[in-house]
């Protein structure tokens, strides 16, 4: 009787949970559905198919057959009878008022993901491959249908599936005809599936049933963008997944990639309708004309002012919402390994675009300034995000759209996700241009931020622990490096403007600490617009200009940003009722003030402004010197006059203005990089600034470490401030040891010269000497061997030669050259207590001679 009750709960428990299948998903879900966040997810639906509620609690969804515990449902979840239950594939792994969110998210076109719920042991009770859908359908089943799954192109989430129902999309066609550049017409070929009609068009539209239908090769004697796609007979079939190639016929020869973005709207969105997002084909062709990558997704404007101009700038997004796939796949940027770009900014140089639109701003345009800035501040190191950019010419519907460059785009997950392992939700990402706004992170990010900057301000900073406690948020390096590029570069249109700043919240990833971004550095070098207030737009612009920087801001924000919080309200107006629900919100939201952080730092905490200091040098010394700002602006400039004579026929202006504008930028910086050390003497009081030359002696036997740059290659030269601390820090090479430091004129003060790692303070122009021993070879000693035992040894050696008497001098070196004891011989032996694992060369002395010997030392 016990065995036929258990066997009979077992089959009830069974059959329960029979009743419960996957009745709907869509990873397509772009634009039509909404979960509790404002975000269009990817998302699945379970159903009750049964008469009784089930409780799926402590049950499992998954994107993966070899996990299917991947998300645990909450405990208590129940499924009414004959009910429905949606879960938000988001990545978000919470449960917030009814609203279920998984921890993984749908890559549709990834192709190896399924759909899957398992009982509480892990045992899989439905599931199903995700196959392809297009933009806003879902896959689903119907009743009385069975576990048959059809095309819903108007998904139900939490709902029966009722709608217009589909068997399938018809297959992909493939052109054969390689796609890239040709001298002179070809003829193309496409292989099709036998019982689908092949429908094609040649100008950058998304092929419809209405185009042309493809009966043979077509010759193609003009630059097109060729896209065909199967059409069914059958009304259950729907259109499927198009192929496209661009075929470039006798185009201008350029050295640089070429990327071919068509659509029906493309051209439409480019000449200025920015409220368009048409989707769009994307192919990228590399400096040699090989395609490398293709995707499809979604054109949209780019920038604000500078879409005055005719050539207007451009976002891509890959969206695998759409099917094809979720990112275009190539090394795009030089200077990364990253493969994969699902956004990018196609910039026409932005307000400095040539030709400007003629205006007084406008006058001066180079196409290149903002490209510049970012090409030195990335080439420095600097703790900041940049949009780093390749050269490229754009094609729309088969159209030469002239000179952009691609750009990576650092405010956006894609790159966080990428450079840093923060992703989406990981994310606190918060940006001013006009006012302030969480692109990331929502009202915690704004509140987080807000509370920062008010201990800032409110605290006394002139001591170290406070500043310390701030630095464990803060990326003070990046504070500085914000200031010292927009200062060098004399920036006019930044901090109430183009200002990011954002942190990592996920422990194991990095950018943990607030940190800031690059963004539109057009208005640089005295041009365009001065919307932030500078006081001197001129080379001579100094680095105290800061404070006249501040006062705007105080103008431009006249009140605080205020957290306002209001209660639910309705009124009765006209005979109806209007219902407004609780909500929260800044108002004037002046949210950095990172001008008056800085500040109050600088004239607050001693370290911290010499540490301003020594920065600002490093940088002047190397990225912001007259040699580096030349060389990188002639760099630069060779790779786009090239294709100015081609970028003016198709926009106007003439290549002799162009010129003109170019060499005012030049002599521009010619005289900016002599003046900005003088500039910041002035400003706080410093001495200098003073030529220091660094070396060591013997020549090569080691690297120094002066103030924030290491340099290995010596003798080096650089700009340095008197009345203030540098910071240096020798390290000798393997076989050397560190002896002392030396001043060749005598005026340099070391705080101890005997320390490898020490301070000094400049008194005038000086050579710097890092002072080394070698430790095989000395002027007038002979270097014998010398043989330890026992060795190995866990601590006492004993040497093999006699003639050393009790003592004698011994060194001990470790494996990257530093010496980490000393001492003098005891029983001819030394002791290497308080020595971690490793091996060790060690050095013994006398009158005549040095014996040197190694040692492994194992714990």
């Amino acid at each position: 009787m016990k065995f036929l009750l258990t066997a009979l709960l077992a089959l009830i428990f069974t059959f329960m949970q029979a009743q419960v299948i996957i009745s709907e998903y869509s990873s397509s879900n772009l634009r039509d559905f909404e979960d509790n966040f404002g975000e269009h997810d990817d998302w699945i639906e379970l159903h009750n198919a049964g008469n009784n509620d089930v409780n799926i609690g402590g049950w499992y969804l998954s994107d993966k057959e070899s996990k299917p515990k991947k998300w645990g449902i909450p405990q208590g979840t129940i499924i009414e009878a004959g009910g429905y239950l949606l879960f938000w594939a988001s990545g978000r792994d919470v449960a917030v008022d009814g609203n279920f969110h998984t921890n993984f998210k749908f890559t549709q076109t990834n192709g190896d993901e399924f759909v899957i719920i398992a009982n509480a042991a892990g045992t899989i009770i439905d599931k199903s491959a995700v196959e392809l859908t297009a933009l806003s359908h879902s896959r689903g089943r119907r009743a009385g249908q069975g576990l048959l799954w059809f095309i819903f192109t108007q998904p139900t989430p939490g709902y029966a599936n009722e709608g217009a129902w589909y068997k399938a999309y018809t297959p992909r066609p493939k052109i054969q005809t390689k796609a890239g550049f040709y001298d002179n017409a070809i003829n193309t070929e496409v292989t099709g599936t036998a019982g689908f009609d092949l429908r094609y068009t040649l100008d950058g539209r998304n092929v419809s049933v209405d185009d042309e239908i493809y009966t043979g090769p077509i010759e193609i004697d003009a630059t097109s963008v060729f896209k065909v796609r199967h059409f069914s007979t059958d009304t259950l079939v729907l259109p499927g997944l198009m192929d496209f190639a661009t075929f470039f016929i006798n185009e201008p020869e350029t050295k640089l990639p070429v990327l071919s973005v068509a659509s029906d709207e493309a051209i439409t969105l480019a000449d200025g309708d920015r409220n368009l997002n048409p989707i769009s084909s994307f192919e990228y062709f590399d400096s040699n004309g090989e395609k490398k990558a293709t995707s499809f997704g979604e054109l949209d404007s780019h920038g604000q002012d500078s879409w005055i101009n005719p050539q207007r700038s451009l976002d891509w997004i890959s969206r695998d919402e759409m099917g094809y796939n979720s990112g275009a796949k190539e090394k795009i940027f030089n200077y990364s390994d990253r493969d994969e770009y699902q956004r990018i900014i196609l910039r026409a140089s932005g307000d400095d675009n040539y030709p400007s639109v003629g205006d007084f701003d406008h006058e001066g345009s180079t196409h290149i300034r903002d490209e510049y800035v970012h090409t030195l501040v990335q080439k420095s190191d600097m703790h900041m995000d940049v949009r780093a950019l390749e050269r490229c010419l754009v094609y729309l519907n088969g159209v030469y759209w002239g000179v952009y460059t691609l750009r990576e785009k650092p405010d956006d997950h894609d790159y966080t996700s990428y450079t840093y392992d923060q992703d989406k939700y990981d994310l606190q990402y918060l940006k001013t241009w006009g006012e302030s706004w969480a692109e990331y992170g929502g009202d915690n990010a704004l509140r987080d931020w807000e509370a920062l900057r008010d201990y800032i301000l409110s605290s006394d900073l002139s001591d170290n622990t406070t500043v310390q406690k701030i630095e464990e948020q803060l990326d003070l390096t990046s504070l500085m490096d914000y200031m010292i590029a927009n200062l060098s570069v004399v920036s006019s249109d930044w901090m109430n403007y183009n200002t990011g700043w954002w942190r990592g919240l996920n422990p194991d990833g990095g950018h943990k600490k607030w940190g800031y971004i690059m963004w539109d550095n057009d208005a640089t070098f005295d041009y365009y617009i001065n919307y932030s207030g500078v006081p001197n737009t001129n080379p001579d612009a100094q680095a105290c200009d800061l404070e006249g920087i501040a006062s705007y801001m105080d103008f431009f924000f006249p009140t605080d940003t205020t957290w306002v919080v209001t209660e639910a309200d309705s009124f009765f107006i006209d005979g109806q009722w209007y219902v407004y629900p609780a909500d929260s919100f800044y108002v004037y939201p002046d949210l950095g003030k990172h001008e008056k952080i800085f500040l109050k730092l600088i004239e607050e905490n001693t370290d911290f402004r010499n540490r301003y200091f020594a920065r600002y040098a490093d940088m002047n010394s190397t990225i912001f010197s007259c040699e580096v700002m030349t060389t990188t602006l002639d760099s630069l400039l060779a790779i786009l006059e090239p294709e100015m004579p081609r970028q003016i026929e198709r926009w106007g202006g003439s290549m002799n203005e162009w010129k003109r504008n170019v060499q005012d930028l030049k002599e521009f910086i010619a005289q900016r990089c002599q003046l900005i050390n003088a500039g910041i003497a002035e400003c706080y009081n410093l001495t200098g600034p003073y030529n220091v030359v660094l070396q060591t002696d013997p020549p090569q036997s080691g690297s120094i470490q002066f103030n924030t740059l290491t340099h290995t290659t010596l003798p080096w030269t650089g700009e340095y401030f008197g009345n203030m601390t540098q910071s240096l820090v020798a390290t000798p090479k393997a076989g050397f040891t560190f002896e002392g430091w030396q001043s060749s004129n005598g005026q340099t003060t070391f705080a101890d010269p005997a320390k490898a790692s020490t301070t000094a303070t400049l008194g005038a122009p000086d050579t710097l000497t890092a002072v080394f021993r070698n430790l095989t070879a000395t002027k007038d000693q002979d270097v014998v061997t010398l043989s330890f035992y026992p060795n190995p040894t866990s601590g006492l050696v004993s040497i093999s030669d006699g003639s050393y008497a009790n003592g004698s001098p011994y060194e001990i070196i470790n494996a990257d050259g530093k010496k980490v004891a000393s001492g003098q011989l005891t029983n001819h032996q030394i002791n290497l207590e308080g020595l971690v694992s490793g091996i060790y060369a060690i050095s013994v002395h006398n009158a005549d001679k040095v014996a040197m010997g190694k040692v492994v030392l194992m714990r």
